[in-house]
């Protein structure tokens, strides 16, 4: 029987401790990718705040996270499916860019997706997750 461990003793804190060479070239786009999205969260105040609206689809695998702030808005689509999948945008498709793709070329992922004025539905890499930001808040 496994146990869960205890989150409050210093042991558990040392063993969830990546112990990672980050001179190594993959590792060091993984530490610039991590970077990255913990200076988001703080600028943005991401999880400081119950005002949020989350959605499931089950059946896509696929959950959805709205943050509407005093001058914009932020949506994170989340897709644990083995395969791609398409989600619709809230709102107008032409006031949502692409903040943070975590499937982008540039982290090393199959995808360089950005969100077209032209279509209301995002296609998001397997096993991903988009950032996306719109001008228009609460």
């Amino acid at each position: 029987e496994d146990d869960i461990p205890d989150p409050q003793e210093e042991a558990t804190f040392r063993q969830s401790i990546l112990k990672l060479d980050w001179s190594a070239e993959s590792n060091r786009t993984l530490r610039a990718f991590y970077k990255e999205l913990i200076a988001y969260r703080g600028t943005n105040r991401l999880g400081w705040t119950n005002d949020l609206q989350v959605g499931a689809d089950e059946e896509k695998k696929l959950i959805r996270v709205l943050y509407p702030q005093k001058n914009k808005a932020i949506a994170i689509f989340f897709n644990f499916a083995e395969e791609e999948c398409t989600a619709a945008l809230p709102g107008e498709a032409s006031k949502w860019t692409t903040v943070l793709n975590s499937a982008d070329r540039r982290w090393s992922g199959p995808s360089n997706l950005a969100v077209r004025s032209e279509t209301t539905t995002l296609a998001i890499s397997s096993h991903s997750f988009l950032v996306l930001e719109s001008a228009t808040g609460k």
